[in-house]
């Protein structure tokens, strides 16, 4: 181990493996640290040697045997194993089991529930009780104690709480002298030893369909909630905060300065592969065209011959410099340029329609040098080159592909070694030269090509078929596209773009007004805040405080009164809430927290965690869209985005003016015109020439804009065509607003 990076090496050469070889561990299935819990049903574990998959499935399905996700994966893992030449441990390949051990957690599949081992949580209940029995032992023993503990906990955080004066007594030094426990460290002990039993985590929890937003004044607070479909709790509930971080009690200037809007930045200290099936037989056009504008296929590969294309044939009928050939009136290259543009106009459908696809041809091919597959490019199309023995083959064949999917970007250039011995395609196998190409392929041919070279076979006729793990890692990523999750294309990736848009990126680039530095890990992302300002929530509680006190303190409070409501309306339930305290989102998420008196507060609220099995899951929102601030501090529940009543009523006026244009100019209604914001845009784009030809003032599409932007928050980022009207009216207008004439100046 050392810094030898062992486990490092060894966890990253299982994942390529895996990855490469048997198109597995997609990261919309995969479980990794510091990234959003997979939707499921498969979830795949990877801990350096342990490969691990739990799926999700109904009884039924169990007992009828149903062959689902986790078992493609493990069979495409043993045969990666397999190829790679690593053997499988007997005791350790285990497949369809309901109760197991994994990663150090108890896993009982039928009751729904995980934990540590319960026999080893045991023996921890009574070497605990024995040592707060005795009241004495080492620092040294009382650490290792706590941190046997600490793993049990993990399974269930809040229980963190109980255990506050032991930390200070295993500090103590020197950690080999038997000192005499505290009152408190072994009533601590007691406690923690008695929760053992419940100390686990329910796997059928319900998810409660509200959603909830919570403040604290210094005087009072007040509680909000807005129904919600499960299943959008269920996916906003992964983004939540669960592992939680260090948390204090703000200072008297932080606290007085969030009051007043002003957020502080805080440290956060230590804080598969699918089948690849062609057709039996080919397409009509028009279906295909049809099916790409329904959406019926969502990936589409053409794999077209070459036809007069390839370079490499003689004589040649093209070049690089005239791909549409060098006599128009043969007949041969009319009816291969045809075909090629069908093929074009088709993708470009495809392309138009937000869709994948992919086409490929020999390295030779000159195919895309026509114009109809140029303006590809200008629709986002890449060009790139695919070696075969960068997937193990034992040649160096090339193949030209022209796509639109992100997840092939990487496939660009070999990354061979120059001491590699290849092979030169030519002729057919021989015995011996067959065995020679096995020998060299990685890890075999038949792991690359399927199928072993045989004696007689045209040897550009074998390779001329893509390697295995190439295509298993095409197929993953699409796989990982349908689910809604992929990456996108770099900016810098401009290789394939053409020359207009390559020179329209370039200047981008150079913009300074358009290089925007990532997001800080402290900050938020705006869609939080865009939720909490869209939702339409309803007050359910509020309440004053009866003493002052810090106001961490009295958000913690706060807190303890959600627990206890949630204990009696929403049982055995996830929930999620949304506060605008990272300090109380800290330290529910972590169990506990450095000040005492936050510990001291969720101590209270154990009872109705554990006894109501209640998960909670925390998001953070700025104080300007938490809608319970209002009646935090006895004032009425308000929800605008921070607007005066003033300007809030301006903004209603002019909205309903806008809704009345809508009504009498354009054939659709106002409701299933914000079904898209670009329409939406549009018509506020008309609706501002409407206002600048007949003489209105400017002020009433500003504010016909900012109230559409408040009431669909979404739609912020789509408002440009819009806000483009009201720039170019300044500019022909400089200093001129046309604002209304008041009565008393008219009469003067």
């Amino acid at each position: 181990m050392g810094d030898s990076l062992a486990v490092e090496l060894a966890q990253q050469s299982h994942h390529e493996v895996l990855r490469t070889v048997a198109g597995c561990v997609l990261r919309t299935e995969t479980v990794a640290f510091r990234r959003p819990f997979p939707r499921g049903p498969f979830f795949e574990f990877l801990c350096i040697d342990d490969h691990i998959g739990i799926q999700c499935l109904s009884r039924s399905a169990a007992r009828s045997g149903q062959r689902l996700r986790d078992t493609t994966v493990f069979e495409q893992a043993s045969a990666a194993y397999k190829a790679v030449k690593l053997v499988q441990h007997p005791v350790k390949c285990q497949r369809n089991q309901l109760q197991g051990t994994l990663l150090g957690a108890s896993f009982d599949g039928d009751k729904g529930i995980v934990s540590a081992p319960s026999d080893r949580i045991l023996v921890l209940m009574l070497c605990t009780g024995e040592i707060a029995r005795r009241g004495s032992c080492t620092p040294q023993l009382l650490q290792t104690l706590l941190g046997c503990w600490i793993h049990v906990l993990l399974f269930r955080r809040p229980a963190f709480c109980v255990l506050n004066n032991a930390f200070a007594d295993a500090a103590l030094q020197p950690s080999t002298r038997v000192i005499k426990l505290s009152r408190l460290t072994r009533n601590e002990l007691l406690c923690i030893a008695c929760l053992g039993p419940v100390l686990q985590t329910d796997l059928r929890a319900s998810w409660c369909p509200k959603i909830f937003v919570m403040d604290a004044s210094p005087t009072g607070a007040a509680l909000c909630s807005c129904d919600a479909p499960p299943p959008v709790v269920q996916e906003l509930w992964r983004f939540t905060e669960q592992r939680g971080y260090h948390t204090r009690l703000e200072g008297p200037a932080t606290a007085a300065l969030r009051e007043k809007g002003f957020e502080s930045s805080v440290e956060y200290l230590a804080s598969c592969g699918t089948a690849v099936n062609s057709a039996k037989g080919p397409l009509p056009g028009e279906l295909l065209i049809k099916r790409s504008g329904s959406e019926v296929i969502r990936d589409f590969h053409i794999t077209a011959p070459a036809f007069s294309f390839c370079g490499l044939r003689t004589p040649r009928l093209r070049s690089k410099r005239v791909p549409a050939g060098f006599r128009n009136g043969d007949p041969e290259i009319q009816e291969h340029n045809k075909i090629a543009r069908r093929i074009a106009m088709l993708l470009s459908v495809v392309a138009t329609n937000g869709l994948f696809y992919s086409i490929s041809q020999p390295g030779s091919s000159v195919m895309f040098g026509l114009a109809c597959f140029r303006r590809l490019l200008d629709l986002g199309g890449q060009l790139i080159r695919m070696h075969a023995c960068c997937f193990g083959s034992a040649c160096r064949r090339s193949s030209v592909w022209l796509h639109n999917k992100p997840w092939m970007v990487q496939s660009n250039r070999c990354l061979c070694f120059k001491e590699r011995k290849l092979v030169v395609v030519q002729g057919t196998f021989s015995a011996s030269s067959a065995a020679a190409f096995d020998s060299l392929c990685r890890p075999s041919a038949l792991a690359v090509y399927g199928k072993a070279p045989r004696a007689g076979e045209c040897m550009s006729r074998y390779v001329s078929e893509h390697p295995l793990p190439f295509l298993r890692l095409c197929a993953a990523g699409s796989l990982e596209a349908s689910r809604g999750v992929g990456d996108v294309f770099p900016l810098s990736f401009t290789s394939g773009l053409s020359d207009r848009l390559r020179e329209d990126v370039r200047k981008v680039s150079r913009d300074p007004t358009c290089n925007f530095e990532p997001r800080p890990g402290h900050d938020d992302p705006e869609w939080i805040n865009d939720l909490a300002e869209s939702l339409q929530f309803t007050e359910d509680l509020r309440y004053r405080f009866q003493r002052p006190g810090h106001i961490n303190v009295l958000e913690a409070r706060m807190f303890k009164t959600f627990q206890k409501l949630c204990a009696r309306r929403h049982p055995s339930s996830r929930t999620l809430s949304l506060l605008d305290s990272r300090v109380t989102i800290g330290a529910v998420a972590k169990g506990r927290s450095s000040s005492r008196a936050l510990s001291r507060v969720l101590q209270g609220t154990l009872g109705y965690t554990l006894g109501g099995g209640l998960y909670n899951g925390s998001l953070h929102v700025y104080s300007a869209a938490n809608r319970a601030d209002g009646p935090s501090r006895n004032r009425p529940l308000d929800l605008r985005s921070g607007f005066t009543a003033a300007t809030a009523d301006r903004m209603k006026k002019c909205f309903e003016a806008f809704k009345t244009w809508v009504a009498s100019e354009l054939p659709v209604s106002f409701d299933r015109l914000c079904l898209d914001p670009a329409s939406l845009a549009l018509a506020l784009r008309g609706y501002g020439l409407y206002l600048f030809s007949a003489g209105y003032p400017r002020y009433l599409l500003v504010y016909a804009i900012t109230a559409t932007q408040d009431a669909f928050p979404a739609y912020r980022a789509h408002m440009t065509p819009a806000w483009q009207i009201d720039r170019k009216w300044q500019h022909v207008e400089p200093g001129e607003c046309r604002p209304v004439i008041s009565v008393p100046i008219l009469q003067a």
